[in-house]
């Protein structure tokens, strides 16, 4: 399982959604300034957009 996977995972099933989305997207922002790859980079952009944007993980789109 992948790191993207993995909190999408915790955060659906955690008692307190918002933070754990909040807690996701601060961690891949963070990890954002170790990856020297643009396409790393970007993926974790958009995967902190992916978290950020949802307000109840059972959304889909």
């Amino acid at each position: 399982m992948n790191r993207h996977k993995l909190a999408k995972t915790l955060w659906r099933r955690c008692s307190e959604p918002v933070a754990m989305a909040l807690v996701c997207s601060r961690m891949y922002k963070e990890m954002e300034r170790y990856h020297v790859e643009q396409y790393q980079r970007k993926e974790l952009e958009d995967n902190s957009r992916f978290v950020a944007s949802r307000k109840r993980p059972w959304q889909t789109a």
